[in-house]
């Protein structure tokens, strides 16, 4: 799989779900990886279908992350971090798009901010006005 250019895709929305896969240039899926568990396994999950296929995250041209408005926070927010990371590190592009079958590499962002359905529910208010 070496010299073409490989878009990552990742998917984080639906939580203790995660999904990635390498994408051609021609938008086709060449391998796709879905794993039932904790966003932790994410990066893992990256690194063995790239040794799988026999391509390394330098190969990427661009990242390619699943976002929707509804999902949940932390997973999506994990998702996030991921794909700016190798946005920042590999200086390529991020694509946020609706889903692996409809991508739209049209607008490229150097890192990508996500918006959410609500604030996080993380702890309750401690005082009360």
């Amino acid at each position: 799989m070496v010299h073409m250019k490989l878009y990552l895709y990742i998917d984080t929305i639906e939580r203790d779900t995660l999904e990635v896969a390498l994408i051609s240039e021609s938008l086709e899926v060449l391998c796709a990886k879905k794993y039932i568990g904790k966003t932790d396994r994410l990066l893992p999950l990256i690194f063995v279908l790239c040794q799988k296929n026999q391509c390394s995250p330098h190969d990427f041209t661009g990242i390619c992350i699943r976002h929707v408005k509804s999902a949940a926070f932390t997973s999506v927010r994990i998702g996030m971090v991921v794909a700016n990371a190798f946005s920042y590190f590999l200086r390529i592009p991020v694509y946020e798009v609706k889903s692996a079958a409809s991508l739209d590499l049209s607008e490229p962002a150097m890192g990508t901010l996500g918006f959410y359905a609500c604030e996080p529910h993380i702890t309750a208010p401690k005082f009360s006005a």
